[in-house]
């Protein structure tokens, strides 16, 4: 048992489908159809946001170089006005009052908020914030200012609080010279509005923020919330990077708490930084949806896949319940009735298990009745007699056996041929059948021997039965100019013994009775008889 089991096991290359009904098979494959999609589906979702969040680092670079643009295009106007008051004549000859009226007129063309002069000593000389002669306080970047006079290079302040003002301010500062001497700088003081104004400018797409940050990483300008952020430091992680490299992106959290995606980049002519915010959420959002939305999609498909395919393996599996009844009447011999088939497959193995029923019963019929007459055979007639023998004694009903066999059928062979020979072979078996009943049964036992059971015949009856059936057999046979007839031994199931053999031997004594006693008659099994076999 356990060998043949092994080898069934050997035959099925997929261990985990062996022995499974459709319904799982197919089940299975459904499951390996929608589960890949899903995976695939998912990779895709995972590539588009991997490409969107890469796109959007791109965009975000793009706008934070169009801000520094920005930025330093306004400051180079402002800058380009400073050095044209700077070189005034006023200044050159030390007309400070004509300057200062000079200077309130250039404000009315520049984005500026206040133009002033400071002096070596970091002291402001005049401002546009105050009349000319006013008290004026020392400059609150005096420190910063310090290169315009040793260096004559223009200079962009950090963001400072303003001392005439008290408000967050930028300065930028050219020199003043006069006979080649930097006596003065020249400040123009912009308010973190104005540059907030240009950040705000760019129309950012929802969500996105910009900010700009001084040389020491403190918000200048922002376009969102600007009165609430402006002054403190940037986020640490940005600082260090806008340090580290002129431009870059990376993840950062805004001060307001906003994952985002940022990129920065450094003013050229200055060291002042832009960094564009692009919230992580809406990308998040995006995978999110797209995942949403496959998981729907590959639900929908894995539930009306499941739901077809427990559909068309109920529709198969009813189909092959309806084949089992037919091969259990074919292997028990009975009619096969083949159920109307949904499926052409299974239409196809009925019709087959039909064709086998036929040829079955073909085989069969070969098997139990002779090929040129179409009686029993021997065997048949045997089977037949034992159950028509067991009924007779249960019931107490007569029986009778006749043994018959054709005289001079030799000679028609010799004379006329087999074909001849076959000819009368068959009109005897049909003129044996003409008078037979329909409960009698009639069989060829081989050459020209035949043998019939007679149901309910007594002995009168059954004489009667045989001498009427020797005067049938008797008669011309068409074509065959030998004489031929009929010699019929008769036993009973009352005078034989209890088995088929012993009943068929006495009805063969009784045959060959009649063939010594001259032939074409019929002898009845005695006593007589059975002495003279003794």
């Amino acid at each position: 048992m356990t060998q043949g089991r092994g080898v069934a096991d050997d035959k099925c290359s997929v261990p985990l489908l062996c022995h499974r009904s459709i319904r799982t098979h197919l089940l299975t494959l459904v499951a390996a159809c929608v589960i890949p999609a899903i995976v695939a589906s998912a990779f895709l979702v995972y590539q588009n946001h991997r490409l969107q969040r890469e796109r959007t680092y791109l965009d975000a670079e793009r706008v934070a170089r169009n801000l520094v643009a920005d930025v330093d295009g306004e400051l180079q106007g402002i800058e380009s006005g400073l050095r044209v008051l700077a070189t005034s004549a006023e200044l050159e000859r030390g007309d400070l009052p004509t300057f200062h009226t000079r200077a309130l007129e250039a404000l009315k063309f520049q984005n500026a908020d206040s133009y002033a002069l400071t002096d070596r000593s970091g002291q402001l000389v005049l401002s546009t914030l105050r009349p000319f002669g006013s008290l004026l306080a020392p400059s609150g970047v005096a420190a910063q200012l310090a290169p315009v006079f040793s260096a004559r290079s223009v200079v962009l302040s950090d963001l400072f609080q303003g001392t005439l003002i008290n408000r967050p301010l930028i300065v930028m500062a050219v020199p003043v010279q006069r006979r080649g001497e930097v006596v003065y700088t020249l400040n123009a003081s912009l308010s973190p509005q104005r540059l907030t104004d240009i950040l705000v400018r760019q129309k950012l797409p929802e969500g996105w923020v910009a900010a700009l940050l001084d040389s020491s990483g403190t918000i200048v300008a922002r376009s969102r919330d600007a009165a609430r952020f402006v002054g403190q430091r940037a986020v640490e992680p940005l600082i260090k990077a806008s340090h580290e490299r002129r431009e870059g992106t990376l993840e950062t959290v805004t001060k307001d708490g906003v994952p985002v995606l940022t990129a920065y980049s450094r003013s050229g002519t200055s060291t002042w930084t832009i960094a564009v915010g692009a919230p992580r959420q809406a990308l998040i959002a995006q995978v999110e949806q797209g995942l949403t939305g496959i998981g729907i999609g590959m639900m929908v498909a894995l539930v009306f896949g499941l739901w077809l395919a427990s559909s068309i393996a109920a529709r198969i599996a009813s189909a092959v319940r309806g084949l089992i009844e037919p091969a259990l009447a074919l292997g028990s011999g009975r009619p096969v009735e083949l159920p109307p088939q949904p499926l052409r497959e299974t239409q196809a193995v009925g019709q087959a298990l039909q064709r086998a029923a036929q040829m079955l019963a073909q085989a069969q019929h070969l098997a139990n009745h002779d090929g040129l007459t179409g009686l029993c055979n021997r065997m048949l007639f045997d089977e037949l007699a034992r159950r028509e023998l067991a009924e007779a004694r249960r019931y107490g009903r007569a029986l009778a056996v006749l043994a018959i066999d054709l005289d001079g059928f030799k000679e028609v062979n010799d004379r006329h041929g087999h074909a001849a020979g076959d000819a009368v072979l068959k009109g005897a078996s049909e003129r044996i059948l003409g008078m037979a009943r329909a409960t009698d049964t009639v069989a060829r036992l081989g050459g020209d021997e035949f043998a019939m059971l007679l149901p309910g015949a007594d002995r009168d009856g059954a004489s009667r039965f045989a001498a009427t059936l020797v005067e049938a057999l008797g008669r011309p046979y068409p074509g065959v100019g030998t004489a031929v007839s009929a010699s019929i031994g008769v036993a009973l199931l009352s005078e034989a013994g209890t088995t088929v053999t012993t009943v068929l031997k006495r009805a063969d004594g009784a045959l060959y009775d009649a063939k010594r006693a001259g032939k074409n008659r019929v002898m009845v099994w005695s006593d007589t008889i059975a002495d003279a076999f003794a």
